[in-house]
């Protein structure tokens, strides 16, 4: 992830790029064939994605407001080339740096 090209603030960055670096390590399926919904192994445990709710069963969203690591994963599955880039519009915009 090139910083120069994003407007998030830099603590925010990093967070997605831990969050990156651990979905890595994450197996990730979508048994039902819907382009929202995945389950997303590892560790030995799961957790359900569905992207379009902004929902994870997690819950780390919740608390700050960027995908989490299963999110991370279910997004690489779903944008590929995209993937980089798509993260920023499943994060709050509370963390755009001002300009």
């Amino acid at each position: 992830m090139d910083n120069s090209k994003t407007t998030f603030v830099p603590v925010a960055e990093m967070i997605l790029r831990e969050n990156m670096t651990e979905g890595d390590k994450l197996y990730v399926n979508n048994m039902n064939g819907s382009t929202d919904e995945f389950t997303v192994l590892g560790y030995g445990c799961f957790a359900k994605v569905n992207l379009s709710r902004w929902s994870y069963s997690c819950r780390k969203y919740d608390l700050v407001k960027l995908p989490c690591a299963h999110a991370m994963e279910a997004l690489r599955l779903k944008h590929r080339d995209e993937y980089g880039t798509s993260i920023y519009n499943y994060s709050s915009q509370i963390y755009l740096k001002e300009s």
